[in-house]
């Protein structure tokens, strides 16, 4: 009946301030989530992090990551932001982390 369907006002008017809010909102997860640049190693892949390890007399730390299991995300999060792991891995670690 389409005297029922007046009792529902559309607004089909595209709102670009709710596209920027949404786009807001997701840039705010991605920094959440996001990977402890940082913190990581780049140069040279594993075996540059393990030479550097090496060189340097300190452990390698692996953070081996699926993007499609939440606690990789969760690691980066809660583990890697937290400041006592962060000292620590600054002072006696070459952090290296990947994507499989």
């Amino acid at each position: 009946d389409d005297d029922d369907m007046d009792e529902y006002d559309y607004d089909d008017d595209d709102d670009d301030d709710d596209d920027v809010g949404v786009q807001s909102q997701v840039a705010r997860l991605a920094d959440i989530f996001a990977a402890p640049e940082h913190l990581m190693f780049k140069e040279g892949g594993f075996e540059g992090a393990r030479t550097m390890a090496k060189d340097n007399k300190r452990w390698l730390l692996v953070n081996i990551q699926r993007d499609n299991e939440f606690s990789s995300h969760a690691l980066n999060r809660d583990v890697w932001r937290d400041e006592l792991v962060e000292n620590l891995i600054r002072e006696g670690f070459i952090f290296w982390q990947t994507v499989s």
